[in-house]
């Protein structure tokens, strides 16, 4: 799934790494973090942002933060963070997007680990990470038959 990044604002493509985590307006240092799960009651309704809920927290900023009306809300992928002004599906995805390509793996040092960093994050499907995580395996085995005459005897041996 290719994601397209449309800021909002002028903070929209920024990340922190924490925590400590600030205001992505005005700096001031955030005491704390709660995940949108947690404000959930069991007997709402489901929403399909609901799905996405472990990816979207809160910032604990100051009061004079929240006075001048400051976003609080944010899109967490382990210990970054990414502000999210609008709670949309395609938001948080493209927020996530902004973080993996912040402080996601180096993809040629890691191809692999560079797969399921795309899979948490959102921006791939499981099945085309399958298909990625497969097609590495398919050129892992493919370059140790030719580097390895012993491996392509034995498999010539098995056929």
């Amino acid at each position: 799934m290719d994601t397209k990044i449309v800021p909002q604002n002028e903070n929209e493509n920024k990340t922190q790494l924490g925590p400590p985590y600030v205001c992505f307006t005005c700096g001031a240092p955030s005491t704390g973090i709660r995940c949108y799960l947690e404000f959930l009651s069991p007997r709402a309704i489901p929403k399909p942002l609901d799905t996405w809920g472990e990816y979207i927290w809160y910032l604990w900023l100051p009061q004079s933060c929240r006075e001048a009306g400051h976003s609080a809300r944010v899109v967490r992928l382990n210990d970054a963070i990414a502000p999210l002004a609008q709670a949309t599906i395609e938001r948080v995805q493209a927020a996530l997007a902004v973080i993996a390509a912040a402080h996601g793996p180096n993809p040629k040092a890691d191809p692999a680990a560079s797969i399921v960093w795309q899979l948490v994050a959102g921006t791939i499907t499981p099945a085309d990470a399958i298909a990625r995580i497969g097609a590495l395996c398919h050129q892992a085995v493919v370059g140790a038959l030719e580097t390895e005459p012993v491996l392509l005897h034995w498999q010539e041996a098995a056929q």
